[in-house]
């Protein structure tokens, strides 16, 4: 494995804690009651902030991944995608063989392009191939370094674009300045 793949994977590992450690309960329902109460964040939007997405009834806590200059990109875990991951772990019988498992995915993925290539995304059977395996090492290194709640590694991790106007970031520092 070279080092862009281990700076990406560690970076990713880190994200994903990062997202399980921000959607407990108790930290969404202060994150609403703060932005409810004191308004949200007025400062600029920067990559890593938290921000506050859905509605008042059904939030989510979101982290803010690119910005650009009318909208912003956030990604969070669902509700819906965590109890999925449960599911999809509990229903795993056998512990998942993980040193060969990206190979596999890069070899499988190259069989899929081949029986249906107008409809994918990346351009060559290379790229396609290398974007399962590059899915399939993350998706390892979350399931590996992830060890009290193993399932975040089938939960799927998703994104939405947001408008700067309808952004609600949550302070920095929990306080209102």
């Amino acid at each position: 494995m070279n080092k862009d793949y281990r700076h990406s994977l560690t970076a990713h590992v880190d994200y994903v804690r990062s997202l399980v450690a921000v959607m407990t309960p108790s930290v969404i329902r202060d994150a609403v009651h703060t932005v409810v109460t004191h308004g949200s964040d007025n400062s600029t939007p920067v990559i890593d902030r938290l921000a506050l997405i859905g509605t008042i009834a059904a939030p989510r806590i979101a982290i803010i991944t690119y910005v650009g200059s009318g909208k912003v990109c956030v990604s969070y875990l669902t509700k819906s995608g965590i109890r999925h991951g449960r599911k999809l772990n509990d229903l795993n019988s056998h512990p998942i063989h993980l040193d060969g498992w990206p190979e596999a995915y890069r070899d499988n993925a190259r069989t899929e392009y081949h029986r249906n290539p107008n409809g994918k995304r990346r351009s060559t059977v290379d790229e396609y191939a290398e974007y399962h395996y590059e899915w399939a090492l993350k998706t390892q290194a979350v399931y590996r370094a992830i060890t009290h709640c193993p399932w975040v590694a089938f939960a799927p991790i998703r994104e939405a674009t947001i408008t700067r106007a309808r952004l609600v970031m949550i302070p920095k520092n929990g306080e209102i300045q």
